[in-house]
């Protein structure tokens, strides 16, 4: 019943949409082993690129809050949105490049294209959709 309620909240209804179909990027996201794997990369490699990620991700978690704080700072109405549509867009387009280049590139090279995936691709859920469902979600839900 209270979830039926938060269907008819527009912007609930457009974040449910959005992750229901952002979740298929996500687990196909899992394969990543298996793909570079298949591209000639070494078990080895595939640990260095790992490791180096999982570090960068440390640096990336509490800017993936922050950026979108900062633009919601300079546009109430727009800040989060577009700092959505931002990291949504670089997150893909590197996402592409390191999926595209990884039979041709050595292993520094991708992983800094994964390093960059990680820094840019990551502020939707932390910084946008939470404090979004926060607002428009009733404390009591």
């Amino acid at each position: 019943r209270r979830f039926h309620r938060l269907l008819f909240i527009p912007s609930f209804a457009a974040l449910l949409g959005q992750g229901i179909f952002g979740c298929i990027a996500m687990f196909a996201k899992g394969f990543t082993a298996v793909y570079l794997k298949h591209c000639g990369f070494s078990g080895a490699s595939l640990a260095t690129m790992g490791l180096v990620t999982g570090v960068v991700g440390l640096v990336a978690a509490p800017l993936n809050g922050a950026i979108p704080d900062y633009f919601a700072q300079h546009s109430a109405a727009h800040g989060r949105p577009c700092a959505a549509q931002i990291s949504v867009v670089l997150g893909a387009l590197t996402f592409m490049m390191w999926v595209l280049a990884a039979t041709h590139i050595e292993v520094a090279g991708l992983t800094a294209l994964m390093c960059m995936e990680g820094l840019v691709g990551g502020w939707v859920t932390p910084g946008v959709k939470l404090p979004i469902l926060s607002e428009i979600v009733a404390p009591a839900e």
